[in-house]
This record gives C-alpha cells, sequence and structure tokens, in this order.
C-alpha cells in the first residue's frame, strides 16, 4: 500500500465524518475556506454542533488547565522570588562586609545569614526524603528533575504528574544501569 496524502476534498470529509463520531463542531464554510476550496453553492453549508458531553469535556479540560497553568506561575514566581532573595541577602552580607572593614572591625561571615529567615520555605528541604513517587506534588517533582539535572519536557510545565514521574524514574533507572555492570 502506498502512502499518498488526502486530497483536500478527502481531508474535508474525513473530518465531516470525525466531527460527527466524536462530536465535533464543523463548519463547512470554514472548512473549505481553510483547505483552499471552492465554496459550496449548490446545496446549504453543512454545519454540525459541537455535542453538549464534547463542551463540558472541552469546558471542564480548559478548567483544569488554566488551574494547572495558574499554580506553575505561582510555583515560577515564588522559586523567582527566592532566587531574588538569596542574590540580596548575598548582596547585604558583601556590603555589611564592606561597612565592617571600613570600620577596621573583624569581619566574620555569620552562618545565620545564609538561612532563610522563620517561617519561610526551605528551598532544599521542601522535598521530601527518599526515591519521588506519586505521593510527591507536581511541583516537588519538578524541582527534584531540576537539582537532579533531569532534562522534562518544556521543564515540566505541562505535563502530568505521571508523565513527570516517570521521566525521573527512567533517568534515575538510566544513570543506575551502567554502575551495575
Amino acid at each position: 500500500m502506498v502512502n499518498i496524502p488526502a486530497s483536500p476534498m478527502e481531508k474535508l470529509y474525513i473530518r465531516m465524518e470525525q466531527a460527527r463520531e466524536f462530536g465535533k463542531a464543523f463548519d463547512e464554510e470554514k472548512e473549505r475556506r481553510v483547505l483552499g476550496l471552492p465554496p459550496v453553492t449548490d446545496r446549504p453549508p453543512v454545519k454540525i454542533a459541537a455535542s453538549r458531553e464534547r463542551r463540558m469535556l472541552t469546558q471542564r479540560e480548559d478548567i483544569a488547565g488554566q488551574r494547572e497553568l495558574a499554580r506553575e506561575a505561582e510555583a515560577a514566581s515564588a522559586a523567582r522570588q527566592r532566587e531574588e532573595n538569596a542574590l540580596l541577602r548575598a548582596q547585604i552580607a558583601e556590603l555589611q562586609e564592606q561597612i565592617a572593614e571600613l570600620r577596621g572591625e573583624r569581619v566574620e561571615q555569620p552562618a545565620v545569614a545564609e538561612a532563610p529567615p522563620p517561617g519561610a520555605p526551605q528551598e532544599q528541604g521542601a522535598l521530601p526524603e527518599g526515591t519521588p513517587n506519586m505521593d510527591w506534588s507536581h511541583r516537588q517533582l519538578v524541582e527534584f528533575a531540576r537539582q537532579h539535572e533531569i532534562a522534562l519536557e518544556r521543564g515540566g510545565f505541562g505535563m502530568s504528574k505521571a508523565a513527570v514521574l516517570d521521566a525521573i524514574l527512567g533517568a534515575l533507572e538510566d544513570a543506575k544501569q551502567p554502575g551495575q555492570e
């Protein structure tokens, strides 16, 4: 069997059948414009409205996607804020060191200067102990992958929690394989 691309007319009819079968919306006029076909002149164009179930499913998926994007944006914002805070703490420590030098005081780096303020989330401590599993949140899995330099598609954004976990476990298993020989 030879693989030959479908003609625009075949694509139109395939799209119409899929609309009927899966409850999708279909507007023949719009489809013909997109495919570069001439408009219908001898009959009214076919219009199929999306089924109620399809509309509800699409709406639920859109809402879930928007919530996930909002959570990811919040996580990215929090991570960026932690990075900025760490940078500012380092700058403050450097300026305090310069002030102390100018005053002729002995310069010591306090151990507490690097610790986050009380009640602030700890970047390293935010991850549970052990191997990642489905009990971890999506954010924790993405952070684990980032810390262990495990490449994720689009940085893990838009990926399901299970997909992120599979990628992490696969990378950990691949890293284990050569050492077991």
